[in-house]
């Protein structure tokens, strides 16, 4: 079966009819039409797997690999290549990143390296003359050093060549994973850790629009989204459309990972939740980019906001003076009105290495401690500083044990007491 390619449909094909504005108005829908309907699974994904073409490696690396899915809004890559004419409003405005080969959007093996180095403190380590500017990089470095080590110890890693992680022995696990180099020696190029292209791996199925109809397809990878600039308080916005991948697209990160500094499977588990906390692609601070494991977390329960109180008093009509009296009686329930109880709970003391409020952000892992377990419903204290927040989840765990949860969104400004917090089991 012919395989379109996609990149050589969106970066070629689209501009041969320039010269005639009618036929590429024209022809923009069409190809629109056919990037949006063409299921991943007639592409050549095993050309990209790392795992089909034969590579062995000698005994110092094993192939490792990452699984994760996309989220909404899904994600971006390559915007900041051109595409726009100008000729149309239906077309694009922004550009995109594809496979030369393939055609399939992949993030290159020197992005994925990349973008998990920027989580490592060591590249701030930079020279600035201002002392403003340099207390702000020295800040920023130690903010990075400290969430790295708060990761590592959360995820239970240790490191092979030293006892804790500190300063030194990060800046030393960094050396190994993206320099190739100890403090003391270069590490030989057949035993260096490799990044390879991640890639789409499977889709899901969305919907559609075509026209003002919207249906359903499997397997499709690739949409549309619009953003609005403002560029002035009265007049109309123009919206700019770009590519995205959807939500529900699985991709694989694979890597040969030695066994330096730490093992090969602590390595794979590092970089899953950097991926997973931090995001990839353009647009990651509005919600692109984010991941999740390919199997489907669940939810946690809208917290019960009711508060118990006191009925009122009843009122009766005089009608003499035409005004509402106050009775001594308090009202009563009806047999089948349900009367809510304030539940009694335990007093959790507040520890030092519960998070601090200003530190949480959607992704974020915390602790918690079960307060009541009944019926597969737990309620949960979560551990962070200064706030008492309590939320139910779905879940098994006995009354006072500790369990894992992450942050699925926050809503609400700290600084105005509305702080609110969602979150959902971790394993």
């Amino acid at each position: 079966m012919e395989v379109p390619n996609i990149s050589l449909l969106f970066n070629k094909i689209l501009f041969k009819r320039l010269d005639t504005p009618t036929n590429f108005k024209r022809d923009i829908k069409n190809i629109h039409k056919k990037i949006f309907t063409l299921p991943l699974d007639y592409q050549h994904i095993d050309l990209l797997d790392i795992n089909n073409q034969g590579l062995k490696d000698n005994k110092c690396r094993s192939f490792e690999k990452v699984e994760l899915k996309t989220v909404w809004p899904g994600l971006l890559i390559g915007l900041g290549y051109g595409h726009s004419t100008g000729k149309s409003d239906d077309e694009f405005k922004n550009g995109f990143y594809f496979d030369f080969t393939t055609g399939l959007p992949i993030l290159p093996g020197s992005s994925v390296k990349g973008i998990l180095r920027s989580f490592f403190p060591e590249r701030y380590d930079i020279k600035v003359k201002d002392k403003k500017l340099r207390d702000e990089v020295i800040a920023k470095k130690a903010n990075i050093l400290n969430n790295l080590i708060s990761i590592l110890n959360y995820l239970d890693i240790k490191p092979l060549f030293a006892k804790e992680w500190n300063n030194e022995t990060v800046k030393e696990l960094e050396n190994i994973i993206f320099e190739g180099k100890t403090l003391d020696k270069k590490i030989s190029s057949n035993v260096q850790d490799i990044f390879f292209d991640a890639f789409p791996k499977s889709a899901g199925t969305s919907n559609v629009v075509e026209g003002n109809i919207a249906t359903e397809y499997h397997g499709v990878f690739l949409g549309e989204d619009i953003i609005t600039p403002h560029r002035h308080p009265l007049k109309d916005p123009v919206p700019l459309r770009f590519l995205k991948i959807l939500p529900g697209v699985t991709f694989q990160f694979q890597f040969f990972f030695n066994d330096l500094g730490i093992s090969n499977t602590d390595k794979r588990k590092l970089f899953e939740e950097l991926l997973k906390r931090y995001g990839v692609g353009a647009k990651s601070s509005v919600g692109f980019g984010k991941f999740v494991n390919t199997v489907t977390l669940q939810p946690a329960i809208d917290q019960n906001w009711f508060i118990p109180f006191k009925s009122l008093p009843i009122k009766t009509w005089d009608n003499d003076n035409d005004e509402f009296d106050e009775g001594d009686e308090e009202s009563t329930p009806d047999e089948e009105s349900i009367i809510v109880e304030k539940p009694v709970n335990p007093e959790i003391v507040e520890k030092d290495d519960w998070i601090d409020p200003i530190n949480i952000k959607s992704g974020t892992l915390l602790k918690a401690t079960v307060i009541t377990s009944s019926n597969g419903n737990l309620k949960i204290r979560l551990h962070i500083k200064g706030l008492k927040i309590e939320q139910n989840l779905s879940g098994t765990s006995p009354k006072d044990s500790i369990i894992n949860v992450q942050v699925h969104s926050t809503e609400g400004k700290l600084s105005k007491g509305n702080f609110s917090v969602k979150v959902i089991a971790r394993k």
